[in-house]
Formats: structure tokens, sequence, C-alpha cells
């Protein structure tokens, strides 16, 4: 899990659907960030598995991001 991978560009979400992803990535990095000071973590190779899954995850938020960013310039630009 360590190799990094390809975050494709994200197809089109509605607005609802971008509010969920980043929701969810908010979850799951909560949740890493209680993993990573666990009396559980022996391995240094889950601490590196950790990382890239906080990495990814934080590169899909900021690409929904950008989505929801384009959605509302897009929006003030209609109601102008």
């Amino acid at each position: 899990m360590s190799e990094e991978i390809q975050i494709q560009d994200m197809r089109e979400w509605t607005e609802n659907d971008l509010l969920q992803i980043i929701d969810s990535s908010l979850s799951v990095l909560s949740t890493l960030a209680e993993l990573t000071d666990s009396e559980y973590r022996t391995y240094d190779d889950e601490l590196a598995d950790i990382n890239t899954v906080k990495k990814n995850t934080f590169r899909i938020i900021f690409a929904a991001q950008s989505k929801l960013k384009k959605y509302i310039k897009d929006y003030e630009q209609r109601t102008d």
C-alpha cells in the first residue's frame, strides 16, 4: 500500500456529492490520526501506509474543494 496511487480527475459530481466526499475524507483523516497515536501501531510500514492514505485523502479533499470553488464561481457569474 506504500506505492503512489495516481488519482484520476474527479468526475462531474453534484455539489452535495462533493460535500459528502469532503466529509467522508475528513472522517478518514480523523480515524488515521487516532491510529497514528494508537498503542496498536507497532510497525514502521504501518506508519508509511497511514501517511500514504493521508496524502491521497488530502489530494481528494483539495480536488473536491477546487470543484466546489468552480461551481460557486459559475453560480456567482450566472446571478450577476
